[in-house]
């Protein structure tokens, strides 16, 4: 269950990175990947 909210979050950062621009997403995903470790 905490899997799959956590690949719904990440989904939606992804999105939300990919909207302010591609060099955004990068940063965003390894700092999201960070919060969850």
């Amino acid at each position: 269950m905490i899997q799959s909210l956590t690949l719904e979050k990440l989904g939606t950062v992804t999105n939300l990175a990919l909207r302010l621009g591609p060099d955004n997403v990068t940063s965003r995903i390894v700092c999201f990947k960070k919060k969850i470790e």
